[in-house]
């Protein structure tokens, strides 16, 4: 768990691996697909199912460095790390040179992005 909704699939065989991320900005654009749905968790329930994937997600294709790192807390408020812009968990920011950063910013990255 590091604070970010996002997940990472891996080609165990290739070793090619994506890291798929939720974006944030789709609860706002659901209001685009869905404007007369008052209640914005139905409204993007609804948008969810046909927006497209470049609206819902970030694809990243990566490196993967480690497995299974086993990360306990309990989930509190979402804060937005002050470097990267991701959106996490209470439980995962840090402080580091006095901005709040999550856990990949701070050099906890499990990952490698791949251009």
């Amino acid at each position: 768990d590091m604070g970010v909704m996002a997940a990472t699939f891996v080609n165990l065989e290739t070793d090619i691996a994506y890291r798929i991320i939720a974006k944030e900005e789709s609860r706002a654009l659901s209001a685009k697909y869905f404007p007369e749905i008052i209640d914005s968790r139905q409204r993007q329930l609804e948008a969810y199912k046909i927006m497209p994937n470049d609206e819902l997600f970030t694809v990243q294709k990566v490196s993967v460095e480690m497995f299974n790192k086993e990360v306990s807390c309990k989930q509190t408020q979402r804060i937005q790390c002050e470097v990267c812009g991701a959106w996490v968990h209470g439980c995962s920011d840090a402080q580091g040179s006095g901005k709040v950063k999550c856990n990949s910013c701070n050099g906890k990255k499990y990952y490698k992005i791949i251009n």
